[in-house]
């Protein structure tokens, strides 16, 4: 049911992790199926899970979202190319821009900031480069970019290493 959760626990060995990343596809069984229904989501966090991104901040936790990326990507390189004021270059930013737009672009960005606040990362750490993450940040990084799918089903392993309390709470 909608807003429904459920913990997992048991001791360590008995295969929690290995039941979630059966039921997140990332594993298949070795007799027997595993049923999800149709069409559903499936968000998932691992904290042993590394997180292949370059560039800022801001475009790892959009990274699930290849079109807007790509798009962001095309209008950064479109404002640069602007500053030559010519009318292509002006053009080209015109057209970067209401592609970025039309293809949610803006909506997406201050979603994602608004997780990148409550997983403790300023506006200035949006900006900063990946490679400067610390290994707890990059891990808060990859929870964010979970987080951001909505995915209808979220599954966590594991995710309050390195929060704070108020994060945990939210």
């Amino acid at each position: 049911a909608l807003g429904e959760r459920a913990s997992l626990v048991a001791t360590n060995g008995a295969g929690k992790s290995t039941l979630v990343r059966l039921i997140g596809r990332e594993l298949g069984p070795d007799p027997g199926p595993v049923v999800i229904k149709k069409d559903t989501t499936v968000g998932s966090y691992r904290q042993s899970h590394q997180m292949d991104v370059s560039g800022d901040v801001l475009t790892a936790f959009m990274s699930a979202f290849g079109d807007i990326v790509e798009a962001r990507t095309e209008l950064m390189a479109a404002q640069e190319a602007a500053g030559s004021g010519t009318a292509e270059d002006l053009d080209r930013l015109s057209h970067a821009t209401e592609r970025y737009h039309v293809a949610g672009g803006d909506a997406l960005e201050h979603k994602v900031a608004a997780i990148a606040a409550k997983l403790g990362f300023s506006d200035a750490d949006l900006t900063r480069p990946v490679e400067s993450l610390s290994g707890g940040e990059r891990g808060r990084l990859h929870l964010g970019v979970v987080l951001a799918q909505q995915p209808d089903l979220l599954l966590l392993d594991e995710p309050t290493n390195h929060l704070d309390l108020d994060t945990i709470a939210w």
